[in-house]
């Protein structure tokens, strides 16, 4: 009786392209299922700038955070992952070049990124996706060529994290809201090619100092001029004045007046020619104060138009600060879902793997100090993680049952590739979760973001931090001192050894050294010392 099956000899074409599936398989991700469907999946990668791994709590008096709630519950909630630098950009160009910051070179804000250091987004445009980007933070704007030291600094293209992005979109100010994030990021994927998958990245700040108060209740400062009230700013929210003047010839004084603790992140006054010079005549830039002077000098002999462009913000105090907080995180909830929401209206939601983290963490005064550029304590490096998968991903379930291993930042990326089936980043230091690898953390922080370089390493049991230049060692017992008040190096510091002269070789590479091959130059650019640095 003949068979109603193909024969499997092997001079079946049957067996032969059989064959050629099962080689194929053998060479993909574990993860990827060859026959899931034949459409590739999207990427969303959604950053926050500072926002705290506890955050996401759901105890009582956290953010209410529903719409990430949503998204954990159909993905993954992972609980210890861990950033590589509390500084914006190093941390980034960790997460998307899957390398460490001193691996990377970019160890400060402002730094351009090596041509040979690959990028995620410039990975997946080799691979066929559309890329587009909507960012906003200001250390994440492209640099430009005035601030690199070296003229051929840009000379093979983009040197920011731009790179591979086919739009990169920025803010018109250092933090730009994330309202406008959102309308730019959709605008850019209703203008992608319907027929190619795509990689978008959309970065937010809401929880990043100043904290806006967002409760209805005004903070104003007043703006004198030579003795005359001429306005009033608003510095309990975006804080940003703008404002035109005539001056006539001679010195003029600006005072800024208010009941609460004020600072001047940016002042520049212009003419229609040139910068008009400015001097603190009381107070400093970044520095609060409830009375702010600022003398303007008119150098020619006619009265000149001006235009001043400031920002000017109030100075919370470290209950103030957290409650601000609260409700800053609470924005940024919003602001997922309004995005989630565009996804699902434009029909590519269930096809497209979502990451949602942070570059960083936020003090909030748990070791004296609001802000990250202090320390590596626990609250400015260890990060919420969500990893929403796309429909029919193989690889998920057993990624799920890793919710409390220890995650990397730069895992992350590799994770997420290996979740879609495709290769990891060349140079990759980073592994993906999925695969058997030590999970021991490194983090980083130098000058000028920090008086001085301070490293650490640690696993599930110990933490060891070294502060250079005052040769100071701190070692906590994670598991005991989650708090990391009890530095338990005089006695158990020999547990750990081995770290301490890996530390110690990685902080005779001077920053500034590293700087200069990188093109940076020492004077910082207007952005970046508006947002503190």
């Amino acid at each position: 009786m003949k068979s109603r099956f193909p024969s499997l000899t092997p001079r079946s074409p049957f067996v032969r392209i059989l064959s050629w599936f099962v080689l194929a398989a053998a060479l993909v991700p574990v993860s990827c299922s060859l026959f899931g469907g034949g459409v590739r999946p999207n990427l969303l990668v959604i950053t926050v700038d500072s926002l705290r791994f506890d955050a996401l709590s759901r105890s009582l008096g956290a953010p209410a955070t529903p719409h990430l709630q949503a998204l954990e519950a159909e993905g993954q909630h992972f609980t210890h992952c861990y950033s590589h630098s509390p500084v914006a950009l190093p941390a980034h160009v960790a997460l998307f070049s899957a390398r460490l910051p001193h691996q990377s070179g970019v160890i400060g804000n402002g730094m351009p990124i090596d041509p040979e250091v690959t990028l995620l987004a410039e990975w997946m445009k080799s691979r066929g996706y559309s890329t587009a980007a909507a960012v906003s933070l200001a250390s994440l704007w492209p640099p430009r060529a005035e601030d690199l030291s070296s003229p051929n600094a840009n000379r093979h293209g983009p040197t920011g994290l731009e790179r591979g992005f086919g739009s990169y979109a920025t803010g018109d100010h250092e933090i730009a809201p994330a309202s406008e994030v959102n309308a730019r990021l959709l605008a850019q994927l209703d203008a992608l090619p319907a027929d190619q998958p795509w990689f978008l990245f959309a970065q937010y700040s809401e929880p990043r100092a100043p904290y806006e108060a967002r409760t209805g209740t005004e903070t104003r400062a007043r703006v004198r001029l030579d003795g005359k009230d001429i306005d009033q700013v608003v510095v309990s929210e975006s804080g940003q004045w703008r404002r035109e003047l005539e001056l006539g010839p001679g010195v003029h004084e600006l005072v800024l007046l208010c009941d609460a603790p004020i600072e001047v992140l940016r002042f520049d006054c212009h003419g229609p020619k040139e910068r008009i010079p400015e001097r603190f005549a009381k107070g400093r830039a970044h520095e609060a104060a409830k009375r702010i002077v600022i003398a303007l000098e008119n150098t020619t002999s006619e009265p000149v138009a001006c235009t001043i462009d400031a920002w000017i913000h109030d100075v919370p105090d470290v209950a103030q600060a957290r409650s601000r907080y609260r409700g800053e995180v609470e924005a940024v909830d919003a602001a997922v879902g309004e995005l989630v929401k565009g996804l699902r209206e434009r029909g590519v939601y269930d096809n497209t793997l979502i990451v949602f983290t942070a570059d960083h963490g936020e003090a909030l005064g748990e070791h004296g100090y609001i802000g990250h550029g202090q320390g590596l304590y626990d609250e400015v490096l260890r990060v919420p993680l969500i990893v929403k998968p796309q429909r029919g991903c193989g690889g998920f379930q057993a990624l799920s049952k890793l919710e409390h291993a220890p995650f990397r930042q730069m895992d992350i990326v590799p994770t997420a590739l290996d979740l879609m089936g495709l290769r990891s980043l060349p140079g990759a230091e980073g592994v993906s979760l999925l695969a058997q690898s030590d999970r021991t953390h490194f983090a980083e922080i130098h000058p000028p973001e920090a008086p001085n370089s301070i490293l650490c390493r640690r696993d599930e049991r110990y933490k060891l931090v070294f502060t250079s230049g005052i040769e100071r060692w701190e070692l906590y017992d994670v598991t005991a001192d989650t708090l990391e008040v009890d530095n338990v190096f005089e006695m158990q510091g020999h547990f750990r050894a081995t770290w301490q002269s890996e530390l110690r070789q990685l902080a005779l590479n001077s920053p500034q050294a590293a700087n200069a091959r990188m093109g940076m130059t020492s004077k910082r650019p207007e952005h970046l010392k508006a947002l503190g640095y």
